[in-house]
């Protein structure tokens, strides 16, 4: 498979120097990496598609509190990092990802949730079907809510309706 973003792949060593390199340079890291994780993004849905694999290599198991050190993890740190001081570079990184992959629905959502400003790109993502389950798993929803809440101020009252509809309408233990 060589998927150079799984995280099993990475040593110790080298989760240490990419985080150290999210936390001083997070624009670099992104603009560096972003190309590459994207199509990395498309050959892992291709993968498990077509039964090429069991499951993909871009877990969303954890929160960066849980497993801090994973490759996706930096990333996401580094789009959560930007998207407060350079909303206009969070949203053309986010562009780089592929649209309709729950990895990339779940970047967007915690990089929203950075900086509700981005609430245009918010509400583009409201019909999205996995709009409530690009979270982590356990609690899929919560990105959904962290990215709302950030965007809440920032939308018309249609747009708030719109968004406690989906909210009531979401049944998960159903």
């Amino acid at each position: 498979d060589q998927q150079p973003f799984k995280f099993m792949d990475l040593r110790q060593n080298d989760e240490h120097w990419l985080k150290e390199i999210v936390s001083k340079e997070p624009e670099a890291f992104l603009v560096s990496v972003l190309p590459s994780f994207a199509r990395a993004i498309e050959r892992d849905r291709k993968f498990v598609e077509e039964k090429a694999i069991y499951y993909s290599a871009f877990s969303l198991m954890a929160s960066d509190d849980d497993l801090p050190n994973d490759f996706l993890s930096c990333v996401r740190i580094g789009l959560k990092q930007i998207a407060p001081s350079k909303p206009d570079l969070a949203n053309r990184l986010l562009d780089l990802l592929p649209k309709d992959s729950v990895v990339s629905l779940h970047l967007q959502l915690e990089t929203i949730a950075s900086n509700g400003v981005l609430a245009e790109r918010f509400t583009k993502l409201l019909t999205d079907p996995n709009l409530l389950e690009a979270g982590y798993n356990g609690i899929k929803w919560v990105s959904f809510a962290e990215a709302a809440r950030a965007c809440i101020p920032h939308l018309t009252r249609d747009w708030r309706d719109r968004i406690e509809r989906i909210v009531a309408a979401y049944r998960p233990e159903l």
